[in-house]
């Protein structure tokens, strides 16, 4: 009987180490760290209203840059064009230019 019990608490030991590694990794994902942080995709905010293509990208975390320009193929107020294109991968906190027509 004393024999098993090394090995029970070995196994104890290994097991407690899984849920530590599970932990640390959950730790490196999170927002509250300084480690890296995952991209996200930047969405498509063309033809929106000036106000929500910058709730838009608010919503996924990247920052509105907002110029105007005149248009007269686009109706003021709405985005003629963004920097980068939509479908690219930014970091959070990224700045978009929102190109918003003044008409």
């Amino acid at each position: 009987m004393r024999r098993g019990l090394p090995v029970v608490a070995g196994l104890a030991l290994l097991a407690g180490c899984g849920s530590t590694s599970k932990a640390h990794r959950d730790e490196e994902s999170s927002p509250d760290n300084d480690g890296p942080l995952a991209e996200v995709t930047l969405p498509v905010v063309v033809g929106l209203t000036e106000a929500q293509a910058v709730a838009r990208l608010d919503k996924v975390d990247l920052i509105a840059v907002v110029e105007h320009v005149r248009s007269k193929a686009v109706p003021a107020g709405r985005v003629v064009d963004q920097q980068p294109t939509a479908g690219n991968g930014e970091d959070p906190d990224s700045r978009i230019l929102v190109t918003v027509s003044s008409g």
